[in-house]
């Protein structure tokens, strides 16, 4: 029998829009959503930079979706797999001249993908690629730039927009010749910091109660309050894989849940999979 008796409700409206989408209450984090929707409409260049898991891909899709661009494709690359098509003129890659492109083949997907022009491209784990890619990506901004300042009839419309994700700090990459100078500042036009969620402590409840209401949804399960106990435990926890790892575990709980209150005793217990108090 459980003895924890207090619980947090989970009534309340559910996120709608995209930006709302975006779970968190405290002043960082409401600082960066500001910044999302002010780079949204200006169309830049972003680099998000966060640690694994911290939510820098369903930010990269929240600028997009933001953006003019949002009826047109969201595509991303992981970057460790990237192999260019070198032998592509660059333009035809990044934009829409010559119609649809085929900016690289995935060997992990088995599969090209095709960009139609005007969308955006998020290249995940920017730090990954390869020196022989990293020529290439710039080969191709270079050439969209020239192309640009060249051509009236060439506008940003005819481009993909790059937004690059990475988990390190790019600048020590390029003073250890890791990473090409010209390439991280033509991808640094605006950064952007994603906090870890073990800092993140007030947006933890937040968080929790989104997907607790996601995957109850999906499983059928009716649940309308989760236990403090469960909150004081998460509270306590270091999160290496943060807002990813809060979520595996959330869906555990839920999927092994058997009445309407969340408690920590539903999720799965082993050394690996159990936050462990600090």
């Amino acid at each position: 029998m459980h003895t924890d008796t207090t619980v947090k409700s989970l009534q309340g409206p559910h996120p709608l829009n995209t930006i709302e989408m975006l779970i968190g209450q405290g002043t960082v984090f409401q600082n960066l959503l500001e910044q999302v929707r002010l780079v949204a409409v200006a169309d830049c260049r972003v680099l998000l930079v966060g640690e694994e898991g911290s939510g820098k891909e369903t930010l990269a899709r929240a600028i997009h979706s933001c953006s003019d661009r949002y009826r047109l494709p969201f595509h991303k690359i992981n970057c460790k797999d990237f192999h260019p098509n070198i032998s592509q003129h660059p333009l035809q890659m990044l934009s829409g001249v010559g119609g649809e492109s085929s900016p690289y083949t995935s060997d992990q997907q088995n599969e090209t993908i095709g960009l139609t022009h005007g969308g955006t491209l998020y290249l995940h784990e920017v730090e990954a690629l390869s020196p022989e890619a990293q020529t290439w990506l710039l080969r191709c901004l270079l050439t969209i730039e020239m192309e640009s300042l060249n051509n009236r009839g060439y506008g940003r419309e005819d481009e993909i927009r790059i937004i690059a994700g990475t988990t390190r700090n790019l600048q020590d990459d390029v003073a250890a010749l890791r990473f090409r100078a010209e390439l991280f500042y033509r991808l640094n036009v605006v950064p952007l910091q994603l906090l870890p969620l073990r800092q993140r402590l007030e947006d933890i409840e937040a968080l929790t109660h989104h997907f607790v209401r996601m995957y109850a949804g999906k499983y059928g399960k009716t649940i309308d309050e989760i236990s403090e106990k469960t909150f004081q435990v998460f509270r306590t926890y270091h999160w290496p894989r943060n807002i990813e790892e809060l979520e595996g575990l959330v869906e555990r709980s839920v999927i092994l849940s058997n009445g309407p209150t969340l408690h920590l005793e539903h999720i799965v217990r082993g050394p690996s999979n159990v936050p462990q108090h600090s």
